[in-house]
Formats: C-alpha cells, structure tokens, sequence
C-alpha cells in the first residue's frame, strides 16, 4: 500500500487494465510498484522500462525520459502473466532536438541546461559531440531535490530537525505556526502537492512543446 495507489490517473489506468486482463484473458495482473520505499531508488525503474518498451529515451534534462511527440509523461506499469509482443526501444534519440543542437553550436549550452547551469550553483550539466549526440550528462540529484520539492516528506523532515534545536521559545514557536511548515504539513495530506514544484527544464523543453500550447 505505500508504494502503490491510486493517487495519479496513470495509476487507475493501470489498475482498469490489470482488471480487464484478469476478468477477460483470466491471466494474473498487478499494477508494478512506483515509489521507492528508501532514499531516492524504486523496487522497478519506470524510467528503464519506458526506455526498453520505446516511449523514449534519456535527456540532457535530469536524465528524464522524452517522447518523441509529447514530451514528458508520467509512466505506470503493471506486471502480468500474459503473453504480450513486446516493443522495442527508439531507434533515434529523442534528445537532443534539432533547436536544442543548433544552440548548442552557437553558444555551448541548450535550453534545459541554461535553465539550470552546474557552475552557478544548478543542478544540470552535459555536452554534445559532433555529431549532435549526448556525449557526457551531469546531474545533481540531490540539489534538485531541495529545489523542486519544496514542501512535502523531505520539507517536513529538515523543519522538524530545525524545529527541536532551536533553543529559543519565541522562534520555535514562530517556526511552528509559519506559512512553510504549515504547507509542508498540507502536502502530506494532500499528496498530489509534494510531487514538484520546479519543472524550469522541462518549461524550456522543445520537445512536445506543440502539445503543450493551449489551442
């Protein structure tokens, strides 16, 4: 129960297809646990099975996964004793993209790695070789958790350490009742706010771009 649910709509939809496969092919299906139960590490990488069933491939971007058409997805998986043809993975990166190479010829960076540049103080890093293809990719992982998520399990963990050291009456009572302490508490219970709250790379991304424009 702690690393399955239903709290995205990837995961009912993976729940509604492990059921029609067990009532009308009358094979075992269960939907394929997502979160990590320690540190950062899941029991099933989805990003590795998305990669393998070809709906995409790693970015300079966090190592994120990207469709060739929309972009970034929320993936859920389910495991089943059903015999399925499987599909395999993209023959062409999908990134780099053609604006990003092209800027990245000009000026040394592109659009995901500007947003978030290592040498000042970001998270990401990388480059391409001649060929237009990722030849190295840095990612700090830790630095982008402290950044995107701002309120939620890990927020509430670093405000209580702050929280009981804090010697004066006063200030820990104003640390307490303070706005970020009080959104932190609030993401627990309404998890969908604890997922991110930075998605600047993705924001700049080119890729599926035209499927994010409101029409």
């Amino acid at each position: 129960m702690e690393i399955t649910g239903y709290d995205f709509r990837e995961n009912v939809a993976v729940h509604v297809m492990c059921d029609y496969i067990e009532r009308e092919h009358g094979h075992r299906a269960l939907q394929a646990p997502s979160l990590p139960t320690a540190g950062h590490n899941p029991p099933m990488s989805m990003m590795l099975a998305a990669v393998l069933a070809g709906l995409g491939t790693r970015s300079l971007a966090a190592n994120i996964i990207l469709h060739p058409r929309y972009g970034l997805l929320y993936y859920a998986a389910l495991v089943t004793t059903l015999d399925l043809e499987p599909d395999h993975p993209l023959e062409e990166d999908v990134c780099p993209s053609k604006p990003c190479i092209q800027m990245y010829e000009k000026l040394g960076t592109t659009p995901c790695l500007a947003s978030c540049p290592k040498g000042e103080g970001g998270c990401l890093d990388g480059a391409l070789d001649e060929d237009g293809r990722i030849s190295y990719s840095y990612y700090d992982r830790e630095r982008c958790t402290s950044r995107s998520m701002n309120f939620g399990i890990g927020s509430i963990q670093k405000a209580l350490v702050q929280i009981t050291a804090e010697g004066d009456r006063e200030r820990r009572q104003s640390m307490i009742y303070s706005d970020f302490f009080t959104q932190s508490l609030s993401s627990l219970s309404y998890y969908k706010e604890s997922v991110a709250q930075c998605f600047e790379c993705m924001r700049v991304c080119p890729v599926g771009m035209h499927e994010r424009r409101l029409q």
